[in-house]
């Protein structure tokens, strides 16, 4: 599984904790400040939360009460990496061949996320020294049980410049 979470109280979160809203499809919130109001005679502790959407940067304050349904608490990412050799239009080149590609359309499902990839490309230079550009994901794809065939389904996440001599340790052949 690439990202683990746990269902947990919007009251439970803390500064720095990345949450998922229920309901939403690959949406992340960093928690930036919270602070809990204390109730009146017959009202509920709420927590008054400033989150950061991960992604787009947007700010988002709301609260949370005890009432509210739970979220998901995201405890574990694990990231995949790839060195980027080449780019077209429609596919990240990851390997010598050119049949080792990454197309774009498996990078989330919508065309915002894929434009916010395409523009993050722009101006990148496929070498930093001697370090490589490489790109870090996270694979979403669920295996079908009855079926070898996977559609795959990737959250960008970021890029990087890694140093040959660490290729290996992120799993770069």
């Amino acid at each position: 599984m690439a990202i683990w979470t746990d269902l947990v109280r919007g009251r439970d979160l803390k500064v720095g904790d990345i949450y998922t809203p229920n309901r939403e499809r690959n949406v992340f919130y960093k928690i930036t400040a919270i602070r809990s109001t204390l109730p009146g005679k017959h009202a509920t502790i709420k927590s008054v939360y400033t989150a950061k959407d991960i992604f787009r940067g947007k700010t988002l304050t709301g609260e949370f009460k005890d009432s509210d349904e739970k979220l998901h608490k995201v405890g574990y990412i694990k990231f995949s990496y790839a060195a980027i050799y080449g780019v077209t239009d429609d596919a990240l080149l990851t390997g010598v061949s050119s049949a080792q590609t990454i197309p774009m359309q498996q990078f989330e499902q919508d065309s915002d996320s894929q434009k916010r990839l395409q523009t993050a490309l722009v101006g990148k230079s496929l070498q930093d020294g001697e370090a490589i550009l490489c790109i870090k994901y996270v694979d979403l794809s669920e295996k079908d049980d009855e079926s070898e065939n996977t559609e795959k389904n990737l959250l960008f996440w970021d890029l990087v410049y890694i140093k040959p001599s660490e290729l290996v340790r992120y799993g770069i052949n």
